[in-house]
């Protein structure tokens, strides 16, 4: 039977650090988006209480920085992202958990009480868990300068950027197929769709600067000695990217 926060016995500490990585930009979207959806925001609080137990909590709750365009893209994709950290727990740096677990107890009176409609309750499941409502794409970003190879060699770079982007998942989920992001798993168990754009060069490079500091998982393939594409994980939210994203869909 899972504890309630109110029963652990978690060393509180006003010790602050800057979070940064992987997971704790992911945590950052959950908590921003949880700002928007109140009732995703108690049930988040609710999931983290059970089951993150740190041996220290840190009050770092504003160190967290997010990012739009990594926001969940429904209550069904913020669900499945949080049930994913809860699962890989033991994947997120002890540090991260302790913030995390500090912001989840802030303003909690009580054990927090399970909304019924919720998913605090629910099994958590395997890589199918994904965002079911909307089909996830790698996008895809080509540099409009670079020479440009053959149609046939540049199929094969974005055949392998889509594989990296899955490899990399794999590695951050501890070599666990079964534990990758939902994002990623609802891409590689789905369609495998693709979108594809072109940027200038400098707009290129300020993508590429503002995925980098999201730690949004990408990988960039070369064409004689020169960036040519990039791919972008499925977990990007295209509907809140800003003005510095400026690039033109190829058909």
């Amino acid at each position: 039977m899972l504890k309630t926060y109110n029963e652990k016995r978690t060393k509180i500490s006003v010790k602050t650090v800057t979070l940064s990585g992987y997971h704790a930009s992911m945590i950052g979207a959950l908590i921003a988006y949880g700002e928007s959806v109140h009732a995703f925001k108690q049930e988040f609080k609710t999931l983290i209480l059970k089951n993150i137990n740190p041996k220290e909590s840190t009050q770092a709750e504003n160190h967290f920085k997010s990012s739009e365009i990594i926001l969940p893209s429904s209550k069904i994709n913020a669900f499945s992202r949080a049930l994913w950290l809860v699962k890989n727990k033991e994947l997120i740096p002890e540090e991260v958990q302790s913030a995390l677990y500090s912001w989840a107890i802030a303003g909690e009176q009580s054990a927090p009480q399970q909304i019924v409609v919720g998913f605090v309750g629910v099994a958590i499941p395997g890589p199918t868990l994904g965002e079911i409502s909307k089909k996830k794409k790698i996008t895809m970003i080509m540099k409009k300068q670079a020479k440009k190879p053959s149609t046939a060699e540049l199929n094969e770079k974005i055949m392998a950027l889509g594989l990296d982007i899955v490899s990399q998942s794999v590695a951050m989920a501890g070599g666990e197929m079964v534990n990758i992001e939902p994002d990623v798993s609802a891409w590689f168990f789905g369609e495998r769709g693709l979108e594809l754009y072109s940027a200038k060069e400098n707009d290129f490079s300020r993508i590429k600067q503002e995925v980098k500091e999201v730690n949004l998982i990408n990988s960039i393939a070369e064409y004689k000695g020169d960036e040519l594409i990039m791919a972008i994980s499925p977990s990007l939210n295209k509907d809140h990217l800003s003005s510095s994203w400026k690039m033109d869909i190829v058909k």
